[in-house]
């Protein structure tokens, strides 16, 4: 066994040398999957830029006491290399209750902000939550502000009002309850029996919204639901998800007979109509590995595809209208490791801040609970 090489505090630009035994031996593994999830990356680019980076970020973890948690969106390098939960937001925030997470004393979160904002709400005190860009912003978390939220509760005194997770914490601090894409429609069901309501309120995302009201409608019409449930929105909506359109998924059934097509409920309406089965990335994730189509695509962010190629040889993944989030694609492998090597982009809330935005989060958890205690 080779020799680990320390990395020293502030020298970011001393990286280990690429021929170093050590580096090739931790590393080469990773490249056979590497290249399929994505054919342009060469061998001698492997070896002389992401190896290196990946060695030293795995040494990093060790000196330092750190895990890495990293969003489905983030490149292959990242999720299959240095991350040590990869996940959707609703499992990425639940990670924090794993043991090696709580023993950890830093968290790098691979993510974008309002994700890492999740972690350092869930997160020991004393933990540091480390955003690997300066970056990590997000066009559906910027769509509403505080000021929007206290406007729609004035003009609906006595309705539920919940916030996706894919919100800031000075919008989730004025909340009732958050929710994900995971268990929108659950949560739209519970807030309704808990309020004793037949409307609820989910901002900002106008499309997960609209095909959360179609999923309800299903299942009232279906006589699975007591009422019927209204769902009153904002116009808020992903850039990366909005792009998608009906064109798309015909296009793609055209040019790809067979091809099953799995989209995201923040895409339109319209994609939903047209695709195989719609749900959050992990669900996504979770229908590939127990369905095993030939060949698949996914209406949601680039890399979610080329993560699932390179952990399923035997699967097709068709990226022809693949859509790339910016703000994903702000961290890097050279991020995480300035973030670990300089301990900088610390995440902070402040105590009375962090104390409203749990609220939310906690009462999400709780009304989960009592709709898995009911089925």
């Amino acid at each position: 066994m080779s020799k680990a090489v320390s990395i020293e505090k502030n020298n970011i630009n001393e990286l280990p040398d690429p021929n170093d035994p050590a580096v090739i031996e931790a590393t080469e593994h990773y490249f056979g999957d590497i290249h399929r999830a994505n054919p342009n990356i060469t061998r001698e680019q492997w070896r002389n830029y992401y190896a290196p980076y990946i060695y030293a970020i795995q040494q990093l973890k060790k000196e330092k006491n750190a895990v890495i948690l990293a969003h489905n969106y983030m490149i292959p390098p990242i999720t299959m290399c240095v991350s040590d939960v990869t996940g959707d937001s609703l499992e990425l925030g639940r990670a924090t209750e794993r043991e090696d997470v709580q023993k950890a004393d830093i968290i790098v979160s691979a993510t974008v902000r309002f994700m890492a904002q999740t972690t350092r709400t869930m997160a020991r005190p004393e933990q540091k939550v480390l955003l690997p860009t300066t970056g990590g912003g997000c066009s559906l978390a910027e769509s509403i502000t505080p000021e929007d939220v206290l406007k729609i509760k004035a003009a609906n005194p006595g309705l539920p009002v919940m916030a996706y997770a894919n919100t800031y914490v000075d919008v989730r601090a004025l909340v009732d309850a958050l929710f994900t894409s995971s268990n929108a429609v659950d949560m739209a069901i519970q807030a309704a029996e808990d309020w004793n309501t037949d409307k609820v309120i989910m901002v900002p995302d106008k499309y997960l919204a609209e095909n959360t009201q179609d999923r309800l409608n299903e299942l009232y019409e279906a006589g699975k639901l007591k009422r019927k449930i209204e769902v009153l929105t904002h116009p808020g909506s992903c850039e990366v998800h909005e792009r998608y359109s009906r064109e798309d998924v015909q296009e793609l059934r055209a040019m790809n007979p067979g091809i099953v097509i799995l989209a995201h409920p923040e895409c339109p309406r319209e994609v939903l109509e047209e695709s195989d089965f719609s749900g959050s990335t992990s669900a996504m994730i979770k229908y590939v590995e127990d369905q095993r189509p030939e060949k698949v695509a996914l209406m949601t962010e680039c890399s979610q595809g080329s993560n699932i190629a390179a952990a399923n040889k035997d699967m097709t993944i068709v990226s022809s209208t693949c859509q790339m989030c910016p703000h994903m694609k702000e961290v890097t492998i050279e991020g995480i490791y300035d973030a670990l090597v300089n301990e900088r982009q610390e995440i902070t809330i402040e105590g009375d801040e962090l104390h409203k935005a749990l609220t939310p989060l906690t009462a999400m958890q709780e009304m989960m609970a009592k709709r898995a205690a009911a089925s």
